[in-house]
């Protein structure tokens, strides 16, 4: 069984810390945050000493050890004594020790493994959370109320917001569901018309012809001849042409417009140095490198966990490339994952392979105690 006991940790002044810590169970709850406006910290953790300890926090706050806890991880023990001075008193006695458990919160919420509008508009299911967690940044999130089962990754939403799981059931990246987009496909139909053949008719009238014989009566005369005149009727002959119509159809071909894919990256980190007030840049293609992470507004880097510090939402396109270094040229190592990898070695950059369309990881392992 480990050895467990109760700690408070504590800043003063306008010092900040994040403190982490391993719990009596094996278990490694995200980051908490003290500050001028939550100054002090009580939790049970793994340790024996205020000295000797899993405890991970900035060089601004102190360790308190106040009391010893049960290694059986049944809750604190009889030694513990959560006072308001420096001073730790221990008190022995035999009277049964009862334990108070807050139960984990329940969450409903919509999911989808790829899609943050679907899970905005999905029926929703229950999630656990340590008490007092809901649907923001750096809650851990779990299938089960034991709080054993990490949730997948993918979106979650309440049906007004959504975050996105991508490692060790954390929600990250929160965002209004009003935001949120989908992929839309047209599909182009062409309709081409035949005109039909043309057809020319040709009628042709021939009028009747009339002939007229007129006879004179027989004259007996002395002087003059007879005479007998025919006279023939003209023939006329007509001919109508029906008109010829031609009629022509153009058509257009079709006109498709194409989107060009985009590429996210998720940042992890890992600091294993004791230096304080580090910056993280980050350089696209090679350009001059911009501030990503500063530890004197943002807090110090996880230092127990790689945990998430930064995302390119959909800034980025497939073949880029970034570049990372800081403001103590301090050694780094790099992995296109979200695993951070030992900060060995002489480097003191890391430059990620080529951007794909989606999403992408980078994980950096950096000791700000060692400069080169």
């Amino acid at each position: 069984m480990p050895a467990v006991a109760i700690y408070r940790v504590s800043v003063s002044g306008d010092n900040h810390s994040y403190v982490q810590w391993t719990e009596c169970e094996g278990n490694t709850p995200p980051p908490r945050l003290i500050n001028s406006r939550l100054r002090t910290i009580v939790f049970e953790a793994q340790g024996t000493t205020a000295v000797l300890n899993s405890i991970s926090k900035s060089a601004a706050a102190t360790i308190e050890m106040i009391g010893v806890a049960n290694p059986n991880c049944s809750g604190t023990g009889n030694d513990e004594s959560l006072t308001t001075t420096t001073t730790i008193a221990i008190t022995t006695t035999a009277a049964p020790t009862t334990t108070t458990t807050l139960a984990p919160a329940t969450i409903s919420l919509g999911y989808n493994v790829s899609s943050a509008l679907t899970a905005c508009g999905a029926s929703p299911s229950n999630y656990y959370a340590r008490n007092g967690y809901g649907l923001d940044n750096g809650t851990q999130l779990f299938t089960n109320s034991g709080l054993t089962t990490f949730a997948p990754n993918g979106y979650y939403s309440n049906g007004t917001n959504y975050a996105i799981i991508t490692y060790a059931g954390i929600l990250a990246d929160k965002a209004s569901c009003l935001g949120a987009t989908t992929t839309t496909t047209t599909t182009t139909t062409t309709t081409t018309t035949t005109a039909a053949p043309t057809t020319t008719t040709t009628t042709t009238t021939v009028a009747p012809t009339t002939t007229t014989t007129t006879t004179a009566a027989p004259t007996t005369t002395t002087a003059a001849p007879t005479t007998t005149t025919t006279t023939a009727a003209p023939t006329t002959t007509t001919t109508t042409a029906a008109p010829t119509t031609t009629t022509t159809t153009t058509t257009a071909g079709p006109t498709t417009t194409t989107t060009p894919p985009t590429s996210t990256l998720y940042v992890y980190a890992k600091d294993e140095g004791a230096a304080g007030n580090l910056i993280l840049y980050a350089g696209v293609n090679g350009a001059a490198g911009t501030t990503i992470y500063d530890e004197g507004l943002d807090g110090n880097m996880p230092g127990v966990i790689c945990g998430l510090i930064y995302t390119f939402t959909a800034t980025l396109a497939p073949g880029d490339t970034v570049t990372f270094s800081t403001s103590a040229n301090c050694v780094m190592a790099g992995d296109d994952s979200n695993t951070c990898p030992s900060p060995t070695g002489s480097g003191t950059t890391f430059t990620t392979a080529y951007m794909v369309a989606g999403q992408n990881y980078v994980a950096l392992g950096l000791n700000s105690s060692l400069f080169l």
